[in-house]
Parts: C-alpha cells; structure tokens; sequence
C-alpha cells in the first residue's frame, strides 16, 4: 500500500517474520527480482542492526550489487527502536535528504501503511531521530544514509536530493564522505 502512495514497483517474498532466511534459495530469489526491476537506486537496512531480520535483509539487498558493472546506486538507512535508543549500530551517515514539508507527510502515510508495526511508537521514534539528523546537516529534519555503491560518483539525477555529510570519516573505513 505504502509504494502505491508513490507509485513504486513493488514485489512481495513470503518469508517468516522473525526468521528471514540467508540462503542459496532466497539470495537467488532477490537477485531475480531486483535484476528483473532494474532498479536506478536501492535503499537497504544497514546491516549493523539488533533484529537478525533486518541484518538479513541487507545482506540480501546488497549482495546482487555487489557483481562487477551493475551500476545501481545502493543506500543503507538506520533504525531506532525507541527514543534515544539506537536499532543501528555503528552507523556514520555518508549522505542526508531533508525531508521537511511534502516528503514527510509522503513518509508519514506510508509508515501508516505498515499495519504490523506500532506504528504510533514508530512515529515517535523517528520524529526524534529525524530532527537530530537534521541537526547534524543543518536542516529542521533529514533521513540518514550510508552510500555503498562499489565505485564513482553520485548519479547526477541524485545530487539535487542529497546533502553530503558535514563530517569526515577515515578513508580506511572505504566510504567516500568529505
């Protein structure tokens, strides 16, 4: 419900919530369907998270990405459980998007599309850790990201939505933030 609210593509996998498996069967299950989209960009879980669901799913969003010459751009996003509680571990944000006025309400309506969550602590959670991102880049609200696309720049369609982390990160850690 929430991707028609944007007129996104969606495609549904009947896993178990609570055991989302990282398996031959369901690595090759996503790569058929993300190559069969063709995506431009992916947004992922970062897979640094306490819910073994979610570390699952970034593996198996970032995995076809991974190959030589596919140049979709692939993005991970952080998840708090509760105010002030990080969901995320060791999370340093490469790229931010203000998501004051129409992106938010956009957001607001499709969260309240995720029926199985609670939504109302979800709301919560987030309003909090949209303003302190914010802060970080010097907007009222932003949505954090980490860019782990293998190599180049960002898409030149992409430059407009992004604000570039105001923080330097090591080199060694391989993400290219200034």
């Amino acid at each position: 419900k929430g991707h028609e609210l944007v007129g996104a593509e969606c495609s549904v996998h009947t896993f178990q919530i609570g055991n989302l498996p990282v398996t031959q069967e369901s690595r090759e299950a996503l790569k058929r369907n993300f190559l069969s989209f063709v995506p431009d960009v992916v947004f992922t879980m970062w897979g640094m998270d306490i819910h073994p669901d979610h570390r699952a799913a970034a593996i198996l969003a970032i995995e076809p990405f991974l190959e030589k010459g596919v140049g979709t751009e692939l993005f991970a996003m952080e998840v708090c459980s509760r105010v002030g509680v990080p969901q995320t571990l060791g999370f340093a944000p490469t790229h931010y998007v203000d998501i004051a006025g129409e992106p938010m309400q956009k957001k607001l309506l499709m969260v309240l599309c995720h029926e199985s969550q609670c939504t109302e602590k979800i709301l919560d959670t987030h309003k909090s850790l949209e303003k302190n991102r914010g802060v970080e880049c010097g907007v009222d609200r932003a949505e954090a990201f980490v860019r782990l696309t293998r190599r180049g720049e960002l898409a030149e369609w992409l430059k407009p939505l992004f604000i570039l982390s105001p923080f330097t990160l090591p080199r060694i850690v391989g993400i290219d933030a200034k």
